[in-house]
């Protein structure tokens, strides 16, 4: 059995969780942009997304069936995704990274059900997206089977999946666009039934507030709720939530 849960801070002192056919798609993906150049706005921006939406589409459904594209595929589209994600509109952001989250779903079934499928990561200033191999209830992110490529910058997130788990998967997105949020979005599922623990860095400007943890509510509006969300720790630079 599986978890998966999402989330994001309703106030600007919170932190925050996300989770929760006919096309030449190698064509539409090298099309949709070019690592080099920054996707335009407006009419440019909007063709993209619905590209990238249709591919994301298809491969979750796939993948679902099985279906196995090459890891540099999966590779291009995520990264694909990830440099439209800052350019978006907060609620459209919002939703385009819960879409790939469901991707990294469909991904950790097939990694779990393909034990030759080798774990592996997407690095970029807007995203870390990661189906790894767990051992003795690892914290992630862990860089044991693939090299670490995070910025210098790069906001300091520790997830634990707790005993059990075998392969996890996990996406932080470290500057969200959605209005509120005062911590990265981070999208997490392992194969145990365990609660999800995600400690969180908290702004400088936040001081002392009180938190809240929050998870996702998938639709077609961004919604949030604390149901299975709780603080477990605080000081003055983390805030800790476990989700059940």
């Amino acid at each position: 059995m599986t978890s998966f849960y999402s989330g994001i801070a309703p106030s600007s002192s919170h932190p925050s969780l996300l989770f929760e056919g006919c096309f030449r798609k190698e064509i539409q993906l090298n099309g949709a942009f070019n690592k080099n150049e920054t996707p335009k706005k407006g009419r440019s921006l909007e063709i993209g997304r619905l590209v990238l939406e249709k591919v994301l589409e298809g491969e979750i459904a796939e993948h679902a069936a099985t279906h196995i594209h090459d890891h540099d595929f999966t590779r291009k589209l995520i990264d694909s995704v990830a440099q439209i994600l800052p350019r978006e509109s907060p609620a459209q952001s919002v939703l385009l990274g819960a879409r790939l989250a469901e991707l990294g779903k469909a991904l950790l079934h097939l990694h779990q059900n393909r034990p030759y499928l080798q774990p592996f990561a997407v690095q970029s200033e807007n995203i870390l997206f990661a189906i790894d191999r767990l051992d003795n209830n690892e914290l992630l992110p862990k860089f044991n089977n693939f090299v670490d490529e995070r910025p210098v910058d790069f906001p300091t997130i520790r997830i634990s999946f707790g005993d059990g788990s075998t392969w996890g998967f996990y996406q932080i997105i470290p500057h969200p666009r959605c209005v509120r949020c005062s911590a990265p979005l981070v999208a997490a599922q392992t194969n145990s039934t365990q609660p999800i623990l995600i400690e969180f860095p908290l702004k400088e400007e936040s001081g002392w507030k009180y938190p809240e943890c929050v998870h996702y509510i998938s639709s077609d509006v961004e919604q949030w709720s604390t149901k299975g969300a709780t603080l477990t720790g605080l000081n003055a630079s983390h805030a800790a939530c476990l989700f059940r």
